[in-house]
């Protein structure tokens, strides 16, 4: 019985891109019933952010950097068959003066509609993407989002949320109008904080959190440092004040010696110091005694979001596979991840695709066979990688195992199954799925015959002999060649792989030299 999925679009697929002020991040989707599966998960470091926060406009590396990642998603877009993009923008497009005509240029590249986020809404995600995800979480607890542009900081007893909003503080920001390379003097940290709590008294009075979970790729090194230096105590929360110690060392190092400290990433050693300063006020303005870490971040928000409406707004629907509804190509980069030759994988799946053409009338198969002749055609020898004997059955078991999320779990199993008999396996019809209907299985022992002729071509890579063409006349048919200095053992290869054809549909096969 087919299964029964909410999908509006293929397979339900969707992208989130957050564009934050130091980083892009790029996640696709795929809603399954009530839930989702991550198929793709991306980060990079473009810094949009880049001296926005001095010169009010963005940078032209910057804008070239982010433009560059779009330009990636929306292929991957395309590759994953992820109709619908849901796209937001941060600080940086909010505080640049040149921000919406940069989103302008965007969507006239790539296509991709990119929306404004406000503060308010970006607290209210982070938020949502926390308490959804988080479990166990305390009775009273406030949630800090701190970002390269701004710091989301929002306060819950129970469900209730007593306090949220959105400050002009960000790591980015702070770097810029505060910082430089160097090693800060006392007196520059001084007016770093006096800023920080300036900031903090001019907007709503902060209601006191004994703990706090804070979000942020900048503060991470702190967390993971701290941790060290409770001496072995399990458990997730860490003392505040350990916070307070590690930024007395922090504040002597400067650029290079921040990025030797153990444990720090090289590409945020520059904004550690601003981020860690940022963090401590925060726990000191909540009157925080201990803290936590959390891998949720504002597109996870997005993503519980997106899927709460998408499935108050769509009706179920049961799910099916269209023959059309994805290339069997995009394989290709897994077959060469084995290591596999791309010229001689085309020159297999070509062949396969004309004898699926030229005896349609034969064979009679759906245009869905099409597509899963020519997909086991380019990922049948992955099981090289592995070893040369059986490497039928290695294909089969790496396809399973890698079960590229660009192709239907149902297609996929007998893409598998196509790579385990495509050398001279014998098709036995109770060793295949109990699953499968007679007319499937049967479909599925022609497809067999058709893919080994496709694969006896080129098959020891010696390239003397290449198929030309195929003609069929009554129950016969010539399949025409082109050769150069043609060994006998190719042409034993030939006859040995026609077998199964000729016994499924009793026609007879000849082999014609040009």
């Amino acid at each position: 019985m087919p299964r029964t999925v909410f999908a509006p679009s293929y397979f339900n697929r969707f992208a989130i891109i957050d564009l934050g002020t130091n980083s892009v991040r790029f996640d696709v989707h795929e809603l399954e019933g009530r839930n989702t599966r991550t198929l793709y998960r991306e980060k990079l470091m473009v810094r949009l952010g880049q001296d926005v926060f001095e010169s009010g406009r963005l940078a032209p590396m910057a804008k070239t950097r982010t433009l560059q990642a779009y330009r990636s998603f929306a292929e991957k877009c395309r590759a994953l068959h992820a109709k619908r993009v849901f796209a937001y923008a941060t600080s940086a497009i909010r505080d640049a003066k040149d921000g919406p005509r940069f989103l302008d240029i965007l969507k006239k590249d790539t296509g991709i509609v990119t929306e404004v986020m406000p503060g308010r809404e970006e607290a209210r995600l982070i938020s949502l993407g926390i308490r959804t995800g988080e479990k166990d979480l305390p009775e009273r607890y406030a949630l800090v989002d701190i970002g390269g542009g701004s710091t989301e900081i929002s306060v819950y007893q129970g469900n209730r949320c007593l306090f949220s909003h959105s400050y002009p503080l960000g790591t980015a920001r702070l770097q810029q109008t505060h910082l430089d390379g160097a090693r800060p003097s006392e007196a520059k940290l001084i007016l770093l904080r006096n800023e920080i709590r300036r900031v903090f008294d001019a907007g709503p009075t902060l209601p006191a959190a004994p703990r706090t979970i804070v979000s942020s790729g900048t503060v991470r090194p702190l967390i993971r440092m701290a941790r060290k230096a409770e001496k072995g105590k399990s458990g997730r929360w860490i003392r505040s004040r350990l916070i307070t110690a590690l930024m007395k060392n922090i504040t002597r190092c400067s650029l290079v010696e921040l990025k030797r400290v153990p444990g720090m990433d090289p590409r945020r050693a520059d904004m550690i110091l601003a981020g860690g300063v940022l963090f401590e006020e925060c726990l000191l303005a909540l009157n925080s005694k201990t803290c936590a870490l959390t891998e949720i971040t504002l597109r996870d928000g997005i993503r519980f979001e997106v899927v709460g409406k998408m499935l108050a707004s769509r009706s179920p629907v049961k799910s099916c596979s269209s023959p059309s509804a994805w290339d069997p190509m995009l394989l290709l980069p897994l077959s060469e991840r084995f290591h596999c030759e791309p010229q001689h994988i085309r020159r297999i799946e070509g062949a396969a695709c004309s004898f699926f053409d030229t005896l349609a009338s034969v064979h009679r198969l759906g245009r869905s066979w099409r597509n899963l002749i020519r997909a086991a055609s380019v990922a049948r020898d992955i099981g090289e990688w592995v070893n040369l004997a059986q490497h039928d059955r290695h294909s089969a078991y790496l396809l399973r195992a890698v079960s590229p999320p660009t192709i239907p779990p149902g297609d996929c199993e007998i893409i598998a199954e196509l790579c385990l008999y495509h050398e001279a396996r014998e098709v036995r019809r109770s060793e295949l799925p109990a699953t499968w209907s007679a007319k499937k299985t049967s479909d599925f022992v022609k497809a067999v015959s058709i893919l080994r002729l496709a694969d006896a071509f080129d098959s020891r890579r010696t390239a003397r002999v290449l198929f030309h063409s195929v003609r069929k006349s009554g129950r016969k048919i010539s399949i025409a060649l082109r050769r150069g200095g043609v060994h006998e053992l190719d042409l034993l290869w030939l006859e040995s792989k026609k077998r199964l054809f000729e016994e499924v549909f009793n026609r007879e096969i000849t082999f014609v030299l040009n």
